[in-house]
């Protein structure tokens, strides 16, 4: 009796994947717009610090936030020590160096179906490895 090999079993797990109809397809967002590719917002950020309504938040102590800028959209997520996410939003972005003009088309949170769809424009100015996002929400509410 023949045994089978690891490496015929992961052959056909291969040829297997080879043949899903239709394929999976990941794309990479493509820059677009002047100066797309000096964008300094690509990354990766942590929240440090915020003010929102002229009120220090304490939200860098109880959770951590992540925002994830690509060259098209953006998304953040807001988790507690236990990684259980609370707050969540992204959609399509435009950035100029200095105007940053987003549309959360998707989300969950507090106050997110007021700003849903609605454009969020905000001043931003980098200091070294930080930048500083300030504006108000289309709801009012100072950042």
């Amino acid at each position: 009796m023949r045994r089978r090999t690891p490496c015929f079993a992961a052959a056909v797990a291969v040829l297997a994947l080879a043949a899903h109809d239709p394929p999976i397809r990941l794309a990479a967002d493509e820059p677009k717009g002047e100066g797309a590719t000096a964008n300094k917002l690509l990354g990766t950020w942590k929240l440090v610090s915020a003010k929102y309504g002229g009120r220090e938040s304490t939200l860098p102590q109880e959770a951590t936030t992540l925002k994830h800028v690509t060259p098209t959209h953006y998304t953040w997520l807001t988790f507690d020590k236990d990684g259980q996410a609370t707050r969540t939003q992204g959609g399509p972005y435009e950035f100029d160096g200095e105007v940053l003009k987003s549309t959360p088309e998707y989300g969950m949170g507090p106050g997110f179906e007021a700003i849903k769809g609605r454009v969020q424009s905000f001043e931003i100015k980098f200091e070294g490895d930080k930048f500083l996002q300030n504006g108000r929400l289309s709801t009012g509410t100072t950042l």
